[in-house]
This record gives C-alpha cells, sequence and structure tokens, in this order.
C-alpha cells in the first residue's frame, strides 16, 4: 500500500462548521489495512452520506471490490464507538467510519 488517501473533488457548503454535499454529511472513511486488497492500497476516503448502509453502497460503488461480503469481515467504529450492528445507524456531521478487523470468538 503507497499510503494513498482520497477525497472526492466537489464542492462543498459549511454549515456552523460541518461539511454538507447535496444534502448528506461529509463523512471519513479508514480502511482496516486487510481492506486495501479491495481498495488498490487506498487507505481512506471522504464521501457523502447519511447512514452506514448509503456509506456502503457508496464505497462499493467507488470500489468495486467491497461487496456485502467483504463488509461483513469487518467491524466498524463510528466516531469511536464500535458498532454491533451498525446497517441503520445514522452518521452525524464530520462523522469518521472506522473499519477494523472483527476479533474471531474462541
Amino acid at each position: 500500500a503507497d499510503g494513498t488517501v482520497i477525497t472526492a473533488n466537489t464542492s462543498t457548503e459549511n454549515i456552523g462548521g460541518d461539511r454538507r454535499l447535496r444534502g448528506c454529511w461529509v463523512v471519513k472513511v479508514i480502511f482496516a489495512a486487510e481492506m486495501e486488497k479491495y481498495t488498490h492500497g487506498v487507505q481512506g476516503t471522504e464521501l457523502e452520506a447519511n447512514d452506514y448502509r448509503h456509506a456502503c453502497r457508496l464505497l462499493a460503488a467507488q470500489f468495486p471490490l467491497l461487496n456485502d461480503d467483504v463488509f461483513a469481515r469487518f467491524g466498524v467504529a463510528i466516531d469511536d464507538v464500535l458498532i454491533q450492528e451498525p446497517l441503520l445507524e445514522t452518521l452525524t456531521p464530520n462523522s469518521e467510519l472506522i473499519f477494523i478487523p472483527k476479533i474471531a470468538a474462541g
């Protein structure tokens, strides 16, 4: 991995210091190192989404190797809180999604 982080090249508006793009919040995504084989070495990105499911759809469109099976193999922390069932989690201004490897039960 070359440490690449990509950012959408689109205009945003500031709302009280929060960035909003076309009605959705701009959120930061950090990929687990193990996900970089699905993102061609990209370690993170920013996208416009209003919930976790929406973010995953956008990520899959941007990185075709990312799919539901891949997302299911990783946990996610949203704004530093590990979420067990993130599918319907709402995102807030400047949210940060961090994908982490799931810990195997033993």
